[in-house]
């Protein structure tokens, strides 16, 4: 048997026997990131030192936050807090475990028996984060023989669920639904079809035509999926979504409390097959951890709170609406939108950084977003607003952009 070691002295595959794979692997590494750094795209975390009352302290500098997605400033509610609170004195830190062996516990089956109630649907499923609320569902109704069509804006952590089920994905155009209808003309026969799309835009803002999407789903017999993370405590009848006022039937959704609830974790909402089927097939599920119950009694409070004082999700609306007509009349350009994400468009990740640091200098905490986030060409500033945002504060945000209209003009 003839010996396949190289012998000394040679070059294996053209690298140097001093070379070794793991070094390989870490020049990789770093040539990803000298080129993320060339592209203006290298992704930097802000250590947030204080948070209190949309203020951020970054850097030593006292900023107003207008970045974070706390729609209606429920992370501090002392309602909120009380209830987390009361919850670790009772259950302790941690589930301790899934939810299919200990970790399944009070304030989640309340949570989940009153959310499907609230959105009026037979059954909701709770899972850790939004991230693995999506993954687990496709992975969990999704066949390698199936057909999706998604909407090419869509949240990575859908498309990711639906690269990881196997199925054929197919994106259209961003609310292009004559493309979508395209699309679902060219499955096979006997193909099952998924249509699946936002209803707010985590970058863009804008919203999805819902109704238009349900009409494509029933006309090819399709099941269409709905990520509501951006719309709930926002959009629609008591801040219930888009859906909310659609009277769509068999759509399959999913939300986060990681936003306008302000505290942690998500679900899918549908049908009680449905969920009952993903008790058995969703693997994010299953094999994750459960939430702490301080964080379910928490989100239970916050519930609560859109059910018992709607004027929360009027503010918002209110300061939404306060936005749009001032920034038009200064004729500060912004992408269409109706939702408390308000996107000034700059089109280089260059011009959005500088103009992000501008505003840091200035008071203001309003993150630039860039490729591959966004399209190449499409970075632009990311305005949050919240209920909570005090009319000196909105005032101040006012000022400085119209202060920075110049510089956008010149630069």
């Amino acid at each position: 048997m003839s010996n396949i070691s190289p012998s000394p002295g040679k070059e294996r595959a053209g690298v140097g026997l001093d070379v070794s794979r793991s070094t390989l692997v870490e020049q990789n590494w770093q040539q990803h990131l000298d080129q993320q750094m060339q592209q203006q795209g290298l992704r930097v975390r802000r250590l947030v030192e204080s948070a209190n009352h949309h203020c951020l302290q970054v850097d030593g500098c006292l900023l107003i936050d207008f970045a974070s997605n706390d729609y209606l400033g429920l992370s501090q509610h002392p309602d909120v807090i009380a209830a987390a609170h009361a919850a670790l004195d009772q259950w302790g830190v941690g589930a301790t475990a899934s939810q299919m062996i200990c970790g399944y516990r009070e304030p989640q089956a309340l949570l989940e028996k009153q959310l499907a109630g609230w959105l009026g649907v037979e059954a909701a499923l709770i899972f850790s984060s939004g991230y693995l609320a999506n993954i687990g569902l496709m992975m969990g109704v999704l066949s390698r023989h199936d057909m999706v069509v998604a909407d090419k804006a869509c949240h990575a952590s859908l498309l990711d669920g639906i690269r990881l089920s196997g199925a054929h994905l197919k994106r259209f155009t961003h609310n292009q639904v004559a493309h979508a209808d395209r699309l679902l003309k060219n499955a096979a026969p006997d193909q099952r079809c998924w249509l699946v799309t936002e209803s707010i835009f985590s970058m863009t803002g804008d919203a999805a035509p819902l109704a238009e999407l349900a009409a494509l789903a029933v006309q090819y017999n399709a099941r269409l999926m709905v990520d509501e993370a951006h719309a709930l405590g926002v959009m629609g009848t008591g801040g219930r979504g888009v859906l909310a006022d659609l009277n769509v039937r068999d759509v399959i959704m999913t939300g986060t409390f990681g936003k306008a609830f302000g505290s942690a974790g998500a679900f899918v909402a549908g049908s009680k097959l449905l969920i009952d089927y993903l008790q058995q097939t969703a693997r994010t599920c299953t094999y994750s951890t459960a939430l702490p119950p301080s964080i379910t009694q928490a989100t239970l409070t916050s519930l609560q709170l859109l059910q018992q004082q709607p004027q929360i999700v009027q503010q918002l609306r209110l300061r939404i609406d306060e936005f749009k007509r001032t920034t038009k009349n200064m004729g500060l350009p912004l992408l269409p939108s109706d939702s408390a994400i308000q996107i000034i468009p700059l089109g280089s990740s260059e011009r959005a950084l500088a103009f992000s640091a501008e505003l840091k200098m200035r008071g203001l905490w309003v993150p630039a977003i860039r490729p591959p986030t966004v399209p190449q060409g499409q970075a632009c500033l990311r305005v949050v607003l919240s209920a909570q945002h005090s009319d000196e504060q909105l005032a101040v945000l006012f000022e400085q952009l119209k202060q920075c209209q110049a510089l956008w003009a010149s630069a």
